[in-house]
């Protein structure tokens, strides 16, 4: 889903201006800069381009007592920057919004198909704190690598949370353990218990390095726990 674009040179010639504030951004930025190549690319240049206008601002209230006539010079070409940058990105964020809702639809028209198919097989596939609780002596069940108690009281969070339906699916077995790393949540209608449990998954998965789920008004909530 590349998005490309002609070679056009940003505003102030090949750095934008920006070496005259001692930025030297590394060759992979001059080349975002130069032609963002998809959505990372243009949202990580957005993201950063609005970090430096924020900052312009903050200077220009630091620096607002000094009444520094070069200091205000800076400021404002490094405004104009800031302008012109925004002014690079945006034809390039117009074009890349049909391919992200595409893209976007693709990827979640797939999550679903593969959530159904693991809800319609026939093995390993059990009410998840009924599975976890079934071991008995025989086999120790948990989730991921947590242990058997701390397995039963994220599942029992889940429900608390507003879940309807808590499936274990894709079940490891090495007797006399059994393990799960997927699990699917079936999401209810309230908005406020869907707000819950969408914000409980989001922080979890954030804190491991993943983007959070987004709530598009589907009805299962795919976790997995490494």
């Amino acid at each position: 889903m590349a998005v490309r674009s002609r070679r056009t040179p940003v505003a102030g010639g090949k750095t934008d201006g920006f070496e005259r504030y001692g930025l030297r951004p590394h060759n992979l930025t001059m080349r975002k800069l130069t032609e963002p190549e998809g959505v990372e690319d243009i949202v990580e240049l957005t993201a950063a381009a609005t970090r430096l206008a924020t900052g312009v601002a903050m200077l220009r209230i630091a620096f607002k007592k000094k009444n520094d006539a070069d200091i205000a010079k800076r400021l404002d070409q490094l405004e104009k920057d800031v302008t012109n940058l925004f002014a690079k990105l945006a034809p390039f964020i117009a074009a890349d919004q049909p391919k992200k809702a595409e893209m976007d639809k693709r990827e979640r028209t797939e999550l679903e198909q593969m959530i159904q198919r693991l809800l319609r097989q026939k093995k390993d596939r059990f009410e998840a704190r009924a599975w976890l609780e079934d071991g008995g002596e025989k086999s120790v069940r948990f989730i991921g690598e947590m242990s058997k108690e701390q397995s039963i009281k994220f599942v029992q969070k889940l429900y608390r949370l507003g879940a309807k339906e808590v499936m274990a699916v894709k079940i490891g077995r090495n007797p006399p353990y059994e393990s799960i790393n997927t699990m699917i949540v079936t999401l209810p209608s309230d908005r406020k218990a869907r707000q819950q449990l969408f914000a409980f998954e989001g922080k979890r998965v954030e804190s491991e390095g993943f983007d959070p789920p987004e709530d598009y008004g589907q009805s299962h909530l795919l976790v997995w726990i490494g």
